[in-house]
Formats: C-alpha cells, sequence, structure tokens
C-alpha cells in the first residue's frame, strides 16, 4: 500500500527553515491538511520530472511549498 512523506519547506526573513517530515495514508489527508493549516489560501499540485515527487505550491504565497514522496 502506498503511503506518502511530506516535507514543509517555509522561506522568511533570509531564513530557510525544512519542517520535520510527516507521514500520510493518502493524497486526501494531504490536501486536508494544508487547507486546514493555510485557509483560504489556494494552493495546486505538479508532479517533478525524474524524481516522481509532488510539489505543492500556493497561488499567492511562494515562501510556503510542500515536497510529498511516494513511499511504500
Amino acid at each position: 500500500m502506498t503511503k506518502y512523506l511530506v516535507n514543509e519547506y517555509f522561506y522568511e526573513d533570509d531564513l530557510f527553515s525544512v519542517l520535520e517530515p510527516k507521514p500520510y495514508q493518502n493524497l486526501n489527508e494531504i490536501i486536508s491538511m494544508i487547507s486546514h493549516k493555510y485557509p483560504d489560501m489556494k494552493h495546486y499540485m505538479a508532479l517533478t520530472e525524474g524524481d516522481d515527487k509532488y510539489i505543492i505550491r500556493f497561488n499567492d504565497n511562494d515562501k510556503i511549498c510542500f515536497i510529498v514522496e511516494e513511499v511504500y
């Protein structure tokens, strides 16, 4: 069964932070977490080329992103 590991990257005041990775059971849980954590912020997901990872970014905020990796 496929599970997902999510890393949150945050850039502010010239500091780049990587929050502790968290496991999730499916993509719906990840989208729900992001919608709850950042309400009223529209986001989109893209697939990286070659790495088979998803990147979730916000339309109006380029200082936060999530990298989603499939783990087994």
